[in-house]
C-alpha cells in the first residue's frame, strides 16, 4: 500500500467543507472560557476582530490555491525563497501544524475527563485515537475529503443541539456593560484568539490536491464566513449564559446544556454532544497531521510517506510525556509564540505570495498584449 502524500485529489465543495470544520473544531472547547478570562463579557468583540484578520488570511490563501501554476506548495515556495528559504518556511510549518495536533490532544483528554471519566489514564486511552487519524492522515487528502462529507452533517446537528438546548438559559443582561474591561483586554483577546487560529492553513498543502481550483473561492469563503460568524455568535450565547464567571468554563460546548429548562435533567445532553463531536476534533488532528507530514516530507526529502505521519504521531506522544504539562501551560503560550508564529504564516508569507503570483500573472499578461500588438 503505497502513499507519497500528494496522488490524491479533492474537489471545491469538500474543500469548502473542510474550511468549515477546520475552523470551527476546536474553538467551541477551552477558547470561549480562554477569550473571556482575557475580555469578559466582551470576548464575542475580541473574536470579531481576530476572525476578520484570519478571514483576510483565507482570502490571501485562497488566491494563492487558486492561482499558483506551481505543481506544489514547495514548489512555489522554492520559487520565491530560494530551496534554503523554502525548506526553512515549511519547519515554520511543521511547528504549527504539530503543535495544533498536540493541543488538540490535550483538549480532547480535557474535554473527556470533564465529561466521561474523572481520572482518564490517557497514555492508554489516546493510543485507539492515534491509530485512526494517523491512518486518515497516511490515506491523504481524498480520505479526508470523503471522510469530511460524512463528519459535516454531524457537526451541524451537535452545533444545533447545544445551542437549541441552552436557549432557556440565555440572559442578554450579561453582556452588558460592554466594554467595560477596556480596549486593552479586547485586543489581548484577540490577539489570544489569533494566536488559537490558522487551521485553514492546510488549504496551501492541498494546492498540489485541488481538483476544481476554478470554483474554490466563492465555496470556500462563503463556507469560512460562515464558520466565523457561528463562532462569533456562540460566544454571544457563551456571555449571555455565563457573564462574568465565563473565565472559569473549561470545556464550554458541554456546558452550555448545564441547568438547561428545556432538556431534562436526567437527559445526558452533554454526552451525546462530546460524542457527536470527537469525530470532528479526530478529524481535525488527521488533517493537520496530514500537513505536518508533509512538510517532513519536503524538508528532508522523505520518500516514504509512512515514516513521516509515524514521525508525527511519535513526536506528539513524547511531548504529551513531559511531566506535569498541560493544555493550560500551553495555552499560556498562545499570545506570544504562537502570535507570532501565526503572524507570519498566515499574514507575512501569503501577502509576499501573493504579490509574487499577481506580478507574475502581471507581466505574462503584458508580454501576451505585445505579442497581440505585434502580430497586427
Amino acid at each position: 500500500m503505497k502513499n507519497n502524500g500528494s496522488s490524491k485529489t479533492v474537489n471545491a465543495r469538500q474543500v469548502a467543507i473542510l474550511m468549515f470544520v477546520s475552523i470551527i473544531a476546536t474553538k467551541l472547547i477551552l477558547m470561549p472560557g480562554l477569550i473571556s478570562s482575557i475580555s469578559g463579557q466582551d470576548a464575542f468583540i475580541s473574536y470579531a476582530i481576530t476572525s476578520a484578520v484570519c478571514f483576510l488570511s483565507v482570502v490571501l490563501c485562497v488566491y494563492i490555491a487558486k492561482n499558483s501554476t506551481h505543481k506544489s506548495f514547495y514548489d512555489l515556495l522554492k520559487q520565491v525563497f530560494s530551496t534554503a528559504g523554502a525548506k526553512f518556511i515549511l519547519f515554520l510549518f511543521f511547528l504549527f501544524f504539530i503543535s495544533k495536533v498536540t493541543l488538540i490532544d490535550y483538549q480532547i483528554e480535557s474535554f473527556l475527563n470533564e465529561v466521561l471519566y474523572e481520572n482518564l489514564n490517557w497514555i492508554i486511552f489516546v493510543i485507539p485515537f492515534y491509530i485512526v487519524f494517523a491512518f486518515i492522515a497516511f490515506k491523504g487528502p481524498r480520505a479526508i475529503g470523503r471522510t469530511v462529507e460524512i463528519i459535516f452533517p454531524i457537526a451541524v446537528a451537535v452545533l444545533l443541539l447545544a445551542v437549541f438546548s441552552s436557549i432557556g438559559n440565555i440572559d442578554f443582561n450579561n453582556l452588558l456593560p460592554m466594554g467595560a474591561n477596556g480596549a486593552k483586554s479586547i485586543i489581548n483577546g484577540a490577539i489570544t484568539g489569533f494566536g488559537m487560529s490558522g487551521e485553514f492553513l492546510f488549504i496551501l498543502i492541498f494546492i498540489e490536491n485541488l481538483s476544481e481550483k476554478t470554483k474554490i473561492t466563492p465555496r470556500v469563503l462563503t463556507y469560512s464566513a460562515i464558520a466565523f460568524a457561528i463562532i462569533v455568535v456562540f460566544l454571544v450565547v457563551f456571555a449571555a449564559i455565563f457573564g462574568e464567571i465565563g473565565r472559569f468554563i473549561q470545556d464550554a460546548l458541554t456546558k452550555l446544556t448545564h441547568f438547561s429548562p428545556i432538556i431534562r435533567q436526567n437527559t445526558q445532553v452533554d454526552g451525546i454532544i462530546i460524542i457527536g463531536w470527537i469525530p470532528i476534533v479526530i478529524l481535525e488532528s488527521a488533517i493537520n497531521l496530514y500537513a505536518a507530514a508533509w512538510c517532513l516530507k519536503n524538508i528532508f526529502n522523505i520518500k516514504h510517506f509512512a515514516i513521516c505521519v509515524i514521525t508525527g504521531i511519535l513526536i506528539t506522544f513524547a511531548i504529551k510525556l513531559i511531566p506535569s504539562l498541560s493544555v493550560y501551560q500551553m495555552l499560556s503560550i498562545i499570545p506570544n509564540f504562537y502570535a507570532i508564529l501565526n503572524l507570519t504564516l498566515e499574514i507575512i508569507i501569503p501577502i509576499l505570495l501573493v504579490i509574487y503570483i499577481a506580478v507574475k500573472k502581471s507581466n505574462k499578461g503584458g508580454v501576451k498584449n505585445e505579442q497581440q500588438l505585434q502580430a497586427k
